[in-house]
């Protein structure tokens, strides 16, 4: 019986190609696979301060910065005092918000550094813009609040999301990068007024005075 060839180094060489080639499309295609939590992660929308940055469910307008180590305020869960003193800095965001389809009780908040670091709302000043609720087609003007060690105040980026029924699932974002914010707070406590309705287009720092009425009218 004549002895049996071996597959030759072409052949060799081919199988080789043809497992190398597979393994590569296996990780081509895998960079297009969306996991589960990524298909219901909420839609984000990014812009800067001082332009209208719009979501599905809501959009948002920064006007101005301030970063503090008092605020002013009329009244808060944590008392009655009239002026709180920040555990590093206040860093007070004023924004204009208005809600695009229904009615949105309240927005969640917060403050995310370049390094990724997030510092929350807290919800501890009766007059911050996260307790409002938001009727279509009508801007509220106020401010939200952060408790940021001065140290850590770099490349801070507003995050805002509206959870339908406190569901992140889906939610609506928008993320609006303050630049120029500077870690050294004012002389000056700043005075926390509550939300307003605006309809003028204006408010605290934007480049015109414009009049509010109370959201409470």
């Amino acid at each position: 019986m004549p002895p049996q060839s071996r597959p030759g180094f072409g052949r060799r060489a081919l199988n080789l190609v043809l497992c190398l080639g597979l393994i590569a499309a296996i990780f081509f295609v895998q960079r297009f696979i969306v996991t589960n939590d990524a298909l219901v992660d909420p839609v984000a929308t990014a812009g800067a301060q001082g332009s209208v940055v719009s979501s599905r469910a809501f959009e948002a307008e920064v006007t101005g910065v301030d970063v503090t180590s008092e605020i002013e305020v009329t009244g808060s869960v944590v008392g009655d005092a009239e002026k709180i003193p920040a555990n590093g800095v206040w860093v007070v965001v004023w924004a204009r918000v208005t809600a695009l389809e229904d009615t949105m009780h309240g927005v969640s908040a917060e403050l995310r550094m370049a390094d990724g670091v997030v510092y929350e709302e807290r919800g501890w000043f009766w007059a911050s813009l996260d307790r409002g609720s938001f009727s279509p087609a009508i801007p509220q003007r106020g401010a939200f609040v952060f408790e940021v060690p001065p140290d850590r105040l770099d490349g801070p980026t507003l995050v805002l999301t509206h959870r339908p029924g406190y569901e992140e699932r889906l939610s609506s974002r928008v993320e609006v990068a303050l630049d120029g914010v500077d870690a050294e707070p004012g002389p000056e406590a700043v005075v926390l007024t509550g939300p307003e309705i605006d309809m003028s287009g204006d408010g605290p720092g934007g480049d015109d005075a414009g009049e509010a009425a109370d959201a409470s009218e």
